[in-house]
């Protein structure tokens, strides 16, 4: 269950924002229903906090054709180039604020996403947490050095 966020209410702002685009090749080739890729490519954003000395770094994977918006990893680009001149030194309280504004200006989930991880990752950065407990994850107990092995009778398993 995600966490009431305005309960602390905060300042999210980039100073800086840089995009780079890599290539990786798959192993096999990825097979869809209507196409086969031998390769992914990625955008990555290195979107730089106001109050702090290293970006966050936070990627955008894509395989062209897959989503209906964007015809091309360059037009993702350039309309994520353009979005990150809009939000840069742009307030937002909250990573919900960010995502409402992205939401407006964005109509790609591909370039919207990448985006609103680095602002969610951000609001971890500075509530102290990390990402998993703010949207709800609990951490679970796991046990170790024990081995579970086959018993005839299930009533003998802990």
């Amino acid at each position: 269950m995600l966490e009431d966020l305005t309960a602390f209410k905060t300042c999210l702002m980039f100073r800086d924002i840089k995009l780079s685009i890599k290539e990786f090749p798959f192993k096999t080739p990825l097979k869809t229903a209507k196409h086969t890729f031998k390769k992914r490519r990625v955008i990555y954003l290195y979107c730089t906090p106001a109050s702090y000395k290293y970006p966050i770094v936070s990627e955008c994977s894509f395989l062209e054709g897959l989503d209906p918006h964007t015809q091309s990893i360059e037009s993702c680009y350039s309309h994520l180039k353009e979005i990150s001149a809009l939000i840069k030194n742009m307030v937002f309280n909250d990573p919900i604020a960010s995502y409402q504004f992205l939401e407006k200006h964005s109509a790609s989930g591909f370039c919207r996403s990448a985006l609103d991880y680095a602002y969610w990752a951000l609001y971890a950065k500075k509530r102290r947490l990390n990402l998993a407990s703010i949207i709800g994850e609990k951490r679970r107990h796991t046990p170790y050095r024990q081995a579970i092995g086959l018993y005839e009778d299930p009533n003998q398993v802990s």
